[in-house]
């Protein structure tokens, strides 16, 4: 940590002596100003104030062409005076700025005497003609007033082009990656204030951070063309927070849910699929208490946030076993009285400081601090969870019903306590040190420690967990794990600084940036809670089938770091905006010493000294984008975009594929007859070939480092070959009435270095024997099933263990293919009672590895694999629909919002486990892997689930007194009480396809604000 201080340390004292501003995403101000007879009059000062400059008033003087621009204006309305001696000063009232759009306004002075004033008023403009950057606002009284959980996750659910979470209801905050336009859902990032609040992996793009979106200014998604700021080229989410001001002002707000205000959507159809019961809300409560204001008028503001919310809830077709805590039982027995459950409660305290320290200068602090627990309650002197009262989160003898090890179906005996700590600090600069020249800074620290631990009461270290491939009696859950659990736990941070200089005359924004980050996660892993036997068991019908033998506990350290330059421009000429930027990347990672513990599979302490990662990635990006004023109103903007971006620098993918630790082999399988019955492998597990009940290892290097892994020269270091892709875009904004807006775009995207390819040299394709299968007739699949799968592989057993590996780039097989189509349409209305924002998006992914799969057969991952034969995937064309509408009765103050959404449903797969015996049938031997394969019977993107349809209201009544405001609301969610199901178990079996999860039931919650 030393390490770390020393180096922020340093940064912030270039940042300081650079002056050099942030990544911000802030509005502007521009346009002409002409005189009487139409021509441009340079020199006119330009003076811009609002509530929302702790500073009072911005300026600028026009240039030489008569144009005129301030930027990095924070979201607000202002009033705009423009001045030259020997005409009158005209002043505008009522510009409303918003996001990082840029408002144009012209303005005419007529000859007059000097103390002659104008006050012209007009509608704010809603076409952006000189950005060809594509967003979205949302305004933040408009969000007070939506039927949403108050955090970003539902927001994300309102943006038409924006892909995120799996639909359902967003009843709580919670973490939610998304994307846009076929990207990955990684490629997608939440920042506050324009500072990035992502975690150190996943994309660094978000954290379990629920940054405080009821207090928001505004939130911004930019959807593309994003210049030389952006790392990557998803969507970016911005929360613009509440800054304080010189009055004094403040809220509270309460709601909650019980289960007398749930309907049921538990329908026929549901039961007769296979869904045992339903998801059930059982309480869901959330408080929140704000104030902001002055501790010194025009000086220094602050804005207090204090929030706390918590939830239980009943998990869809998840029961207590029965059997939970005994040794001597092996089976899973549903208690269908008992259905599984979840619990978490979090607290926020966070305070934001603005500083006018000098005219020119202004600093902002942020401290953001975010204990929570899952499954137990909140200890307020304790860093660790505690027991709960029988009765409050507690089920039958204080067995708390939690899913926490990996993805379900989980047994609820599997669940512990899950904790995290999130802490957000970050400082920003701003100095426009002259009229043309902006100056600013920040950095941002975004610190979680996570985990999970034991429960008491549980079922102890003795118990072997076991994992059930086929569908339990009575609940259908194909897939199930239970007995026991894991618990892993670690720390990360992700530490990030910017520094840019803007110079902006009318016609021109220059810009020049510097960005770097500091990644570092510190986890233990541990593989199974069980110390005594360090095993998990597979079974098939309750029959076993595979041993998991799992090394112990280790501790896995990953540093990742990258660093930016970039230089953009704007120029406006007449009707005419381009926009063009180059950004410089670098990135690299290292991992400091780990250690593998001694347990009963590894004899000894395995300690792993320093070592290198990516040597370092280079690349260069240009961007480019033009928007021009199609009939010089105004009102019609045709926009241009095009640039390369790249996948995000973070600790996962290719930057850790040369940690020394992962080259321990820690976990290993191998197949088991349980001939006598008695669930005890009976045969030398530490003997790596064929004894007793037990087949050999299929790795031979379980408990030691296998051979380094190769790596083609140029992988982990040089220029061009870090992945990324390209991104290029057409649209028309119209003004088709006064404050409402559409928006047609064409968007494109395709990759490059997209993936890497594991090639086993020691095999080649002759190794691997082909075979077919037949699907089952079965009136549920295509065409009624019957048809023949083939292009399934098997690896000849003389070949088994053999192992020699190197890491190539797609391109060195031929590519990997991946490319992106749609079109968006966007409406954005802003009227004075009523704001409706929407619109649809529409596209399909394509995906081609085929030609790396004939080469390197023993290929996995994305539906591709030696039984998996799926190498290209084309989504048909799909359409999503999104909406929300606020509007306030005049006269009544009756409020009255809602949300809409509807979205395609999951696509499906259908996995049919087939025994050795069976696939012998075609492949003339048995299976050299295992008693058993899983092939999935449909083509990834053919068949889809229900589509998703929610829609989701409000009522409210306003009550005004003086400067208070108070709503009473009634929120009606999933208004038509769909029973879409969300996902679905892909085994396929009698009930297939078996729901796992379906959309919540028609609730009501009520709620009070106050604002004064």
């Amino acid at each position: 940590m030393r390490g770390v201080f020393v180096r922020l340390c340093a940064v912030v004292t270039v940042i300081c002596a650079l002056s050099a501003p942030a990544f911000a995403q802030q509005a502007t101000l521009a346009g002409v100003i002409s005189d009487g007879s139409g021509g441009v009059l340079p020199g006119v000062t330009v003076e811009v104030s609002s509530p929302a400059l702790i500073e009072k008033v911005r300026s600028a003087v026009s240039d030489g062409t008569g144009q005129y621009r301030i930027v990095a204006l924070p979201p607000g309305t202002y009033a705009v005076s423009y001045a030259l001696a020997g005409f009158n000063t005209v002043r505008r009232e009522g510009v409303a700025l918003t996001g990082n759009a840029t408002t144009t306004v012209n303005i005419e002075l007529r000859v007059g005497a000097i103390e002659e004033s104008v006050v012209v008023t007009g509608e704010s403009p809603i076409v952006d003609v000189q950005n060809a950057r594509r967003q979205q606002v949302i305004a933040g009284q408009v969000l007070s007033t939506l039927p949403t959980s108050r955090s970003y996750n539902n927001i994300l659910q309102l943006v038409p082009s924006v892909a995120a979470g799996d639909g359902n209801i967003q009843l709580r905050p919670t973490m939610l990656l998304f994307t846009a336009h076929g990207g990955s859902a990684q490629d997608g990032r939440l920042t506050v204030d324009g500072i990035n609040t992502g975690s150190s992996r996943g994309g660094s793009g978000v954290s379990s951070y629920v940054p405080d979106v009821q207090n928001a200014s505004e939130v911004v998604f930019t959807i593309s063309g994003n210049l030389g700021e952006a790392e990557t080229g998803g969507p970016q989410m911005t929360v613009v927070p509440k800054t304080g001001g010189n009055e004094f002002s403040g809220s509270f707000f309460a709601n909650g849910v019980n289960e007398a205000m749930q309907g049921s959507n538990f329908s026929d159809r549901l039961r007769a699929a296979g869904l045992t019961a339903p998801p059930k809300v059982i309480k869901l409560f959330d408080v929140q208490a704000a104030i902001g204001g002055p501790i010194r008028r025009d000086g220094l503001w602050f804005f207090y946030n204090f929030r706390r919310f918590g939830s239980a809830d009943a998990q869809p077709g998840i029961f207590a076993n029965r059997n939970a805590g005994d040794p001597t039982k092996w089976n899973y027995e549903p208690d269908l009285a008992l259905q599984g459950r979840t619990d978490i409660t979090r607290d926020i305290y966070a305070l934001r400081l603005t500083w006018q320290a000098t005219p020119r200068n202004k600093l902002m602090g942020f401290f953001d601090y975010q204990p929570d627990c899952a499954g137990a309650s909140w200890l307020d002197d304790s860093d660790a969870c505690r027991n709960t009262p029988p009765g409050d989160g507690w089920i039958q003898g204080g067995s708390q019903i939690n899913n926490f090890f990996g993805p379900g179906p989980n047994a609820p005996e599997t669940g512990d306590y899950g904790y995290n700590r999130n802490r957000i600090e970050q400082v920003k600069w701003q100095s426009p040190a002259t009229n043309r020249l902006l100056l600013e800074s920040s950095m941002g620290v975004t610190w979680s420690r996570w985990g999970y631990e034991s429960r008491p009461g549980g079922p102890g270290d003795d118990l072997v967990r076991v994992q059930e491939q086929a569908a339990i009696p009575g609940v259908g859950l194909a897939g199930l794990k239970y007995r026991s659990s894991n618990r892993p736990h670690g720390r990360s941070g992700a530490y990030t600084w910017n520094a840019a200089a803007s110079y902006v005359t009318g016609a021109h924004n220059m810009k020049f940036g510097y960005m770097g980050a500091f990644l570092k996660d510190t986890d233990t892993l541990i593989n199974v809670i069980s110390n005594r036997h360090r095993m998990t068991f597979r079974f098939n019908n309750g029959v076993p089938n595979q041993i998991t033998q799992q090394a112990g506990d280790f501790r896995r350290e990953v540093r990742t770091e990258y660093a930016a330059f970039y230089a953009q421009e704007a120029w406006t000429r007449g009707r005419l905006t381009l926009q063009g930027a180059i950004r410089y990347d670098r990135a690299w990672s290292h991992f400091p010493r780990q250690v593998i513990d001694q347990d009963v599979f590894i004899p000894a302490d395995i300690v792993i000294p320093d070592a290198e990662g990516v040597g370092g990635f280079n690349d260069i990006s240009p961007r480019f984008g033009a928007a021009y004023d199609l009939r010089g109103d105004g009102k019609t903007s045709l926009k241009f975009y095009m640039g390369r971006y790249l996948t995000p620098a973070t600790n996962q993918g290719r930057f850790v594929l040369t940690n020394p630790v992962e080259r321990i082999t820690t976990i290993v399988n191998r197949q088991w007859t349980d001939g006598n019955r008695d669930y005890v492998p009976d045969c030398d597990l530490m003997n790596p070939a064929l004894n007793g009940e037990c087949g050999p290892w299929l790795d031979q290097t379980f408990g030691r480092a296998r051979p380094s892994i190769n790596f083609e020269p140029g992988t982990l270091d040089g220029w061009g070959v870090r992945a990324g892709d390209w991104q290029t875009g057409i649209s028309v904004q119209h003004e088709v009435l006064p404050r409402t807006s559409i928006e047609v775009t064409y968007a494109r995207r395709w990759w490059q270095n997209f993936a890497d390819v594991t090639d086993n040299l020691a095999l080649s394709p002759s190794d691997f024997d082909p075979f077919s299968i037949v699907a089952p007739a079965d009136p549920r699949l295509p065409g009624g099933g019957g048809y023949t799968i083939d292009g399934l592989f098997d690896l000849n057993p003389a070949r088994v263990g053999l192992a020699d590996n190197i890491v190539r780039a797609a391109d060195y097989y031929g590519g990997h293919t991946r490319y992106y189509d749609g079109v968006d349409v966007t409406v954005n209305a802003r009227l004075s009672d009523v704001t409706v924002q929407g619109g649809t998006n529409t596209g399909r992914l394509v995906s081609d590895q085929c030609g790396i799969r004939e080469q390197v057969p023993e290929l996995t991952g994305g539906n591709v694999g030696p039984a998996a034969p799926y190498c290209r995937q084309a989504a048909p064309f799909l359409t999503t629909y999104k909406a929300l509408a606020s509007y306030t009765v005049p006269g009544i103050d009756v409020l009255l919002s809602g949300t809409f959404s509807s979205r395609p449903g999951v696509s499906l797969a259908a996995n049919l486990v087939m025994t050795s015996a069976q696939v012998a049938q075609t492949l003339g031997r048995p299976l050299s892997g295992g008693a058993n394969v899983t092939i999935n019977l449909l083509e990834p993107s053919t068949v889809f689930g229900d589509r998703i349809n929610q829609l989701d209201t409000r009522i409210g009544k306003v009550f005004r007194f003086g400067r208070t405001r108070s709503t009473v609301a009634l929120d009606v969610l999933n208004a038509l009480n769909s029973d879409a199901i969300l996902a679905y178990n892909p085994t396929f079996n009698a009930t297939w396809p078996t729901p796992t999860t379906v959309i919540t039931a028609r609730l009501m919650r009520a709620s009070v604000q106050f604002d004064w």
